[in-house]
Formats: structure tokens, sequence, C-alpha cells
């Protein structure tokens, strides 16, 4: 797992706290990434903070709350925990300040021996402490539909809420309503070049090459609500006005009724008051089923002849902790995948899609929404385009071998391929969400329609976790053998997230596939390795996998044809729901 390094964070070893945002400023170097102050407090003296400056971007990421040791996230405060609330509307709320109080009290002071008066904050110091320099900083308060008074600030606001990935916030921070959805929706496509058309009852919806299937919700709203398009011009207009100086930015729900949010946060008073950190999850509005066409077809080559396109080449990195360039170098092209959601992975709404397919004389090398590349320059104005060339990053790279190595057989191994085959089965049905699959520099890809990457490889622990069918190459005066790899695939169902490990046989030799359950998708990469290190000293035989990483659900058998697997997984979604 990527695990990303903020260059201006302190290198003291020293555990640092992201307490609070402060003001926005435009940025020079970057015009299309404004720059927001970050006031770290320090880990053990609260009264000890300072602030540093980043791209708004790496914003969920740097998420408030968490905790920091040489400029890597460590963790969480302690205190942090999860709720669920539901607001029947968010038109009424009040604004208060950081340092706020609402009353004062009377209390005895034993060390004084008499009594004091003592003020009442909205925030007590000692249930989470906001230092000085964003005493300033404003927040809503909304009342939940079970009474508690839930804290918010515009930036926890916009980040949960505005979008799904990255790339969509960062229009939408950034742009008016009216180019954002521009940028951010594709319309040169002819309806008579897919092989089926659009159902009366879908939408359909063009989606630009640099955003995901999953944007698809902001997107509609942000054409059809004019809430929406009035929360985004108002962002617009105080960054164009404040253009020259720093200052806070306020933010509004892009929509008012009917708020379901899942938060990550800390209790100002049990019971009574919650201060957000984070919000993971939220129902979007009712949205009707779409017919998804991404600008990602080529369908027609410039010239008008019929041409495959060309498909970028990764560098491979072996870097897991890539820098984060300074505030006037954003780098967030270079987060893992698993941040750039609201916090969880799957979409609270009740709406279905289709992706639409070229006819046959047309290319069929359908792309998904991209993903991240760790690349050498990175730009957070052009991210995913090969060709950025401003608010360049830098991650260190592993120096390229000096033996050329073979590569990786190009036949899909025919375990995988089953599973494959059969979640695709249940893609169409309508029975899972977007399928994903680990690829060979541990990112996730959709491979809905796309085909199937380079595999994820098992870590050679063992020799069982070699492929010795295949010829060694040399390294120095040894010889290495090419791993065995694996089809680790991630589905969404009924609220929860699937992952999948298909072994790739070699020789003759039968495995089952894994099923697992539980993880987000970062905690499952992150165990990814461990569960396959497991795999190869247990021969992949699932049953002998000791406690800590065995799965508790029977794995997948490989008998049959897809519709046959397509059941099995079914069953073991059904009996985990």
């Amino acid at each position: 797992m990527t695990e990303l390094v903020i260059e201006t964070f302190p290198k003291d070893g020293k555990t640092w706290m992201v307490a609070e945002f402060g003001k926005v400023k435009w940025n020079e170097a970057v015009p299309d990434e404004p720059l927001i102050q970050v006031i770290l407090s320090h880990g053990s003296k609260k009264q000890v903070s300072i602030t540093r400056t980043i791209a708004k971007s790496l914003t969920i990421y740097v998420t408030k709350g968490s905790t920091w040791v040489n400029g890597e996230k460590a963790g969480d405060i302690p205190t942090a925990t999860t709720a669920i609330f539901r607001f029947d509307s968010l038109r009424d709320f009040q604004t208060i300040s950081a340092w706020e109080s609402y009353d004062s009290a009377t209390i005895w002071d034993g060390n004084l021996g008499r009594h004091r008066d003592i003020r009442l904050y909205y925030i007590p110091p000692t249930k989470y402490s906001i230092p000085k320099d964003a005493r300033d900083c404003q927040y809503h308060v909304y009342k939940a539909n079970n009474g508690v008074e839930v804290v918010i600030s515009s930036i926890c606001l916009f980040d949960g809420l505005f979008g799904y990935s990255m790339k969509s916030k960062q229009i939408a921070f950034n742009n008016t309503a009216e180019n954002a959805i521009k940028t951010m929706e594709f319309t040169g496509f002819n309806i008579d070049d897919y092989e089926e058309p659009p159902l009366e009852n879908e939408e359909v919806i063009g989606l630009a090459k640099d955003i995901r299937d999953n944007d698809r919700f902001f997107l509609y709203h942000l054409k059809t609500n004019d809430d929406a398009q009035r929360a985004i011009n108002h962002i617009s207009a105080q960054l164009t006005r404040n253009r020259h100086a720093e200052s806070y930015i306020t933010v509004n729900p892009w929509f008012t009724e009917n708020h379901h949010w899942k938060v990550k946060g800390v209790w100002l008073e049990n019971g009574k008051r919650f201060f957000v950190l984070q919000i993971l999850n939220f129902m979007y509005p009712p949205s009707p089923d779409f017919f998804i066409i991404r600008e990602n077809h080529n369908i027609i080559a410039e010239n008008g002849e019929r041409g495959s396109p060309k498909r970028n080449t990764r560098t491979k990195n072996n870097n897991t902790r890539p820098n984060a360039a300074s505030d006037r170098k954003p780098s967030s092209d270079a987060l893992p995948d698993d941040i750039q959601v609201t916090g969880d992975a799957d979409i609270w709404v009740n709406s279905r899609h289709r992706k639409a397919v070229p006819k046959d004389n047309k290319t069929k090398n359908q792309a998904m929404a991209p993903k991240e590349k760790h690349r050498e320059q990175i730009s957070t104005s052009q991210i995913n385009q090969s060709n950025s060339d401003v608010g360049k990053g830098n991650l260190t790279q592993e120096p390229p071998q000096t033996d050329k190595q073979p590569e990786q057989p190009k036949v899909v191994p025919n375990a995988i391929m089953l599973i494959y085959k059969a979640l695709l089965v249940l893609l169409r049905n309508g029975d899972i969400e977007e399928v994903e699959c680990l690829d060979s520099t541990g990112e996730w890809v959709d491979v809905g329609n796309s085909g199937l990457p380079s595999l994820y490889s098992f870590p050679k622990s063992t020799t069982w976790g070699e492929n010795r069918t295949k010829p060694p190459f040399r390294v120095g005066t040894s010889k290495v053998y090419l791993a065995r790899r694996a089809g680790v695939f991630h589905v969404s169902a009924q609220g929860e997230d699937f992952y999948f490990i298909a072994i790739e046989r070699v020789r003759t030799e039968s495995y089952r596939t894994g099923v697992y359950i539980g993880f987000y998708k970062v905690d499952f990469i992150i165990e990814i390795d461990r569960i396959l290190k497991e795999v190869e000293k247990e021969s992949g035989v699932w049953a002998n996998l000791s406690g800590v990483v065995k799965s508790g659900y029977d794995p997948i058998t490989h008998r049959g044809d897809a519709n046959s697997i397509a059941r099995q997984i079914s069953m073991r979604m059904e009996l985990a729901g």
C-alpha cells in the first residue's frame, strides 16, 4: 500500500495532529489547485501548534483528527468514533466560531479554595482542542432527528459531500457550476454508435475521461439541482473575490432535504453534541438509473480511420512512501485509490446503471475511469494526464534493473479467468457494482469492461510462490523465477465490501478462491501480502490458514461454468448479509 509523505509536515520524530483547516488562498504556481492552511497541534502539548500549507486536494487524505509522524500518517486520535445521523432538513442551522461559548457556570475550584465563573464552550477544549491559529474558523451546527447537535466545518462538509473522486472534488472546489459541468461531462457522442440503446427509465450521462463512474450522481444533480449549482457558485465567488488574500471559505450543502450521514468524530457531550472530523458516507438524493457513456472509448480516430487507443505505459514504482510535494508543487495524483472516496467504498443510493458498449464496427477498448499512477512527475491540475507540465511533484523511483527481466505471461490463468467471468455475470445482472482487480503495482483497476490488467504477484516467501514452469532469469549469478500470480478482486454488494483471491494454477494443481469481507480497501491492501504469505506457507490450501488471516467464509470452487460460479459467489454474499 502506498503511503504519502507530506513534505511540509515536521520531521522531528514527534506526533502531530491535524487539528483544523484554516484559510484558503490562490495558488500562483498551479492556478486550478488552491492552497489551504493546516493547523497542527503537538501530540502531547496541545498548546503548541504550527501552521503548514498544502494543496486543497490533499485534505481528503490529510483528514482532521489524523496523527502524523515525520510527515507520514500514523492513525487517528484515540477519542475518534463513528456515528450515523439523519436529518429531515439542513435548511435551519446555527453558525459558531471555534472558541465560541454558549453560557457560563459557577464551579468550586479546590485549588483556589473558592467558587469561580467559567465559560461553557460549544467545543470544549477538554474534548477537542482547537489551537489559537484556528480560533476564527466557522462551523455549522445542525440538529439531527435524534436531537443531537452535529458540529461540522465547511471543509469537512465539502470533502464529504461534493463529488466522489479527488478529481471531481478538485473541479467542484475551483469552478463555477457551469464550468464544472463542462469539465466533468462528455457530450461528444452519438447514441447510435452503441450496441444497445438506453432504456426509457435510464438517464444518459457522459463522463469525461478523468471522471469516475461513481461521480455520475454528483454530476447529474449538479446539472439538474439549483441548490447544487448555487453551492458551487458560492465557493467559486469566494475564491475569485479573495484571489489576492487568504480567507476562510464557507460551504453550504448542495442539497438540503433528507440527509443521512455516517461520520467519524468526537462526542463533545455524550448523546447531545457531536464534532465531525470526517464524513465517511452519505445518502444521495433520489437518482435515476443511468446509461453511462465514457469519453475513453476513442471510437473514431481523428483522421476518420479506426484505431486502437494507445495504452499508457506504467513505470513500476517500488517506493511505498512517495513525497507529497511542497505547497507550490502538490502531488495529489500520488494518492492511493482508497482515499479518493468519502470514506466508505459503497455508494448509498438506490440506482442501477449500465455502461454503453460500442458496436462491432467500433473499437471495444472501453476504458474505465482512470486510476492514479505513480509517475516521476505529477500534477494535480492535470490528474491522470501524461502531458502534465505544471505543479510537478517529486516521487522517488527505484533505479532500473541492469539485468533485463522477462515479461509476465500474457495469458490469464484459467482459475482467475473463471472467477472474473463469474463476477462479470453478477455485474451484468446488477447484483454488484463495479468490479475491480488489484494490478501488479498494487492499484485497484476497474475491469468491468476493460479486461484484466497485469496481475498481482505472490511475495515468493517460499518456493511455492514461484512459477517454475517458466524459465528463470539471472540477476548477477543467481537464478530468479517469476512469481505465481493472484487474481485479487473487489466488489461491493448489499452495503458490504467483498474480496476474492484466485490463485494461479501451476502444472496440474487445483486451488479454490478465497473470500474475505469486512475490510476497507485501504486495510485490505495492507493485509494482502500477509494473506498471500500464509497461502504460500500452506501451499494454497485455504483450510490450513492460521486464524490471523483465515477468512471465515468457505472458498469458491472452480467446478462448472461462469454462471454456476456466479451462483456460488451470490450465495456467499447473501450469507454475509
